[in-house]
């Protein structure tokens, strides 16, 4: 199993306990948060491992994006 497919099965687990996004245009504002906070990061010169978390956290948005209900 690649990393992707981890992360898709980690995903679906999370939502057996309740996180789940009502909607995609919720995800879509976090996805954008997320970028704003490695713009932050990047500006104010943060160690490369915090530079790396908000990148997964956006990685971790995009995930969600994929696998939403979007109805």
């Amino acid at each position: 199993m690649n990393s992707l497919q981890q992360l898709i099965l980690l995903e679906h687990e999370a939502r057996e306990f309740g996180f789940d996004w009502p909607n995609i245009g919720m995800i879509l504002d976090q996805a954008i948060s997320e970028c704003d906070e490695i713009k932050d990061a990047l500006a104010q010169d943060e160690p490369d491992h915090r530079i790396q978390e908000e990148i997964g956290d956006l990685l971790h948005t995009a995930v969600s994006m994929c696998i939403c209900n979007v109805s």
